[in-house]
């Protein structure tokens, strides 16, 4: 969560993850910066592709695009996450298993996070995907025993592997 480091009365903001690999910061603030992220594996400055943490309260680094699949899976003490705005794309299962995904299956059976379906396997019924929708994770719906129909309200729709596996009763799209 650090996001500045303040030196010899001079402070230096991380704005976004590839803020570590610029000039413009001095060497030891984006060595510290650095330092702070390594729980995070990121390909092309811009994939995280991995983590090596266990931490409670999480924070996504801005400018982060792609979150890679099962990513946090089985992290069961993640409670709180913190996903920017320039997350554009989830893989599956990414937040499978950890204490976040069930909290926020408690507040609505559709879990969203930027324009991406996380997870709708708690949904029962008739189910309308709202028109922002972009894109249905990987097994977002698998599982989903008491589904009946599924109705698509957007014009333009990415939909992940295995998004419908064992929805057993669905009847209808």
């Amino acid at each position: 969560s650090l996001r500045s480091v303040i030196w010899k009365e001079k402070t230096w903001q991380l704005e976004l993850y590839s803020d570590i690999f610029s000039d413009s910061l001095p060497q030891m603030a984006r060595q510290i910066f650095a330092s702070t992220l390594s729980c995070f594996l990121v390909e092309k400055e811009t994939i995280l592709t991995g983590y090596r943490g266990q931490r409670r309260i999480l924070r996504i680094p801005a400018g982060i695009r792609q979150i890679a699949p099962e990513v946090f899976r089985d992290i069961l003490m993640l409670e709180e996450v913190e996903i920017p705005e320039t997350v554009t794309d989830i893989g599956a299962r990414a937040f499978h298993q950890t204490a976040w995904l069930e909290n926020q299956r408690q507040k609505s059976p559709l879990v969203t996070v930027n324009h991406i379906l996380l997870d709708g396997s708690q949904c029962k019924g008739d189910v309308t995907v709202p028109a922002h929708i972009r894109q249905i994770c990987g097994w977002a719906f698998a599982g989903g025993m008491d589904i009946r129909r599924i109705r698509f309200l957007s014009e333009s729709l990415k939909v992940g592997e295995y998004a419908f596996r064992n929805c057993i009763g669905l009847e209808e799209m």
